[in-house]
């Protein structure tokens, strides 16, 4: 069986794609857009750790670029 993906568990976690999609006020298919490339925009990956830290870090929920630019050579995190 293979591992369940972070944004799936972010979906779980909300109670399915169409509660999130409502409580996000996006449409279903931006939900299923979500899932599909395998990240949140930033502010709904802050908005999924914050209402559901257990399903998911930050790290997990975003893009590379985004992840690789979290934290510098000297330790500061440009997200903070």
């Amino acid at each position: 069986m293979s591992e369940v993906k972070p944004v799936r568990r972010v979906i779980n976690a909300a109670g399915g794609p169409v509660k999130l999609s409502k409580l996000w006020g996006v449409t279903y298919a931006a939900i299923n857009t979500f899932e599909r490339q395998g990240f949140l925009p930033l502010a709904r990956a802050k908005d999924a750790v914050a209402r559901w830290p257990e399903a998911a870090d930050l790290r997990e929920l975003v893009r590379a670029d985004i992840r690789s630019a979290m934290d510098l050579q000297n330790g500061s995190n440009l997200l903070a």
